[in-house]
């Protein structure tokens, strides 16, 4: 036979054995491949999750935040010193202004269904569920003993070195209406309108400042914080605002601004006391 011949007729076959070959080197690693996967996936799904790291909520930030106020207190009360940060009437008195909310709005007849404050209503009630009924008369806390207490013979340089000095929440108000009523305020230099604020005013706006001061030593200032969860009760809110946006929402833009004015002019401090 001729080899030009006997070439063409050997070359099928060769390609054939070829082909023969690499199938069945596929089918014997084939296996392999899938039981490497299967242990590799057995190995993965044994091996321990991280754990996840949730930081501890305590001190005030931690009562404010709750959902159940009175299981908070308590916790809150166990607490190390360095967390107490409040005393126990003095937490008492943040609490129940929030938790008279209720009350203050069916006193007020303004416990109609009203969309704008129905659901935060709801949350206080909630929250402040198990709670004693707090006093309608906090005398350490109120604007009435402020009121009442009779003018002194400060000097207005006097009255406004006290107001500067001022760091607990009552005493910012007891010399702030002292600073008031002896005209000692400089108003044209606080609010850049030349308002002069009129008594109903200066109460209300030192409180939104006071509130502010709050929120910002505890950090809740967020919207489920008790502070902007009481603001939205009492005033209405359209969706999740912050205690700042709750205040807008509720006051004037003229008020919302002189409250901004005033908060500026005060030192900047946070009362860590």
């Amino acid at each position: 036979m001729h080899k030009g011949a006997l070439r063409q007729s050997s070359a099928p076959l060769l390609l054939a054995a070829a082909i023969v070959a690499i199938v069945a080197l596929l089918l014997v690693h084939r296996p392999a491949v899938r039981m490497e996967a299967v242990q590799s996936l057995r190995v993965s799904e044994t091996v321990a999750p991280k754990p996840i790291s949730v930081p501890s909520i305590s001190g005030v930030y931690g009562v404010l935040h709750a959902q159940e106020l009175r299981a908070a207190v308590v916790d809150y009360r166990a607490q190390d010193d360095e967390d107490r940060r409040l005393s126990r009437r003095q937490l008492r008195a943040l609490i129940d202004q929030s938790c008279r909310v209720p009350q203050l709005l069916q006193m007020d007849g303004r416990d109609a269904p009203d969309w704008r404050r129905d659901r935060f209503v709801d949350e206080l009630q909630r929250r402040c569920s198990g709670w004693a009924v707090p006093s309608m008369f906090v005398p350490e806390y109120s604007w009435d003993v402020v009121l009442q207490v009779p003018p002194t013979a400060l000097s207005a340089e006097q009255a406004l070195a006290e107001l500067r000095a001022a760091r607990d929440p009552q005493a910012l108000r007891r010399s702030w209406w002292q600073a008031y009523r002896l005209d000692a305020l400089p108003q044209a230099q606080i609010f850049a309108d030349q308002r002069r604020l009129l008594p109903a005013e200066a109460q209300q706006l030192i409180e939104v400042v006071i509130d502010w001061r709050q929120c910002a030593r505890f950090a809740a200032c967020g919207p489920d914080s008790l502070l902007t969860v009481r603001v939205c009760a009492m005033h209405g809110c359209r969706g999740d605002e912050d205690l700042l946006g709750a205040w807008h929402a509720a006051l004037s833009p003229r008020d919302f601004e002189s409250a901004q004015a005033i908060a500026d002019w005060l030192p900047r401090w946070v009362d860590d006391g």
